[in-house]
């Protein structure tokens, strides 16, 4: 994986969240580097997100790991065009979708199914 020099690390940026979000977060984040590697991660601490991009520019985000004090997303960037037919993804506008992640361990392989739609998504961009 190749870290994006931010100001924030990632166990810096999580760590100010409840440790329930951040568990989840640092789940989410070790599934979506195991199953990519070669994705860049950058924490973007004004936006609240890391974001996990497959080259430069905003067109290559392949996900979003989005943590607040209440719960944790999985965000995807064009997610509307996602095949999901267990509609997991939810949002109002007309590209990004998130998941919103209660169990990591009972939604773990729907994740990766997720993530793997999305790059397929990406290599047609």
């Amino acid at each position: 994986m190749q870290n994006k020099k931010t100001e924030f690390s990632f166990e810096d940026f999580i760590s100010s969240y409840p440790p329930e979000v951040s568990e989840k977060a640092i789940l989410t984040r070790e599934l979506i580097l195991k199953t990519f590697p070669q994705v860049e991660e950058e924490v973007d601490q004004s936006a609240k997100i890391v974001g996990y991009l497959l080259g430069k520019g905003y067109k290559n985000t392949l996900c979003t790991i989005i943590p607040s004090q209440q719960g944790l997303k999985l965000g995807f960037y064009r997610g509307s065009e996602i095949v999901d037919p267990e509609q997991v993804l939810i949002g109002s506008g007309s590209v990004h979708r998130h998941a919103i992640i209660k169990d990591f361990f009972a939604q773990r392989m729907y994740l990766v199914y997720l993530l793997q739609e999305a790059f397929k998504m990406w290599k047609i961009r």
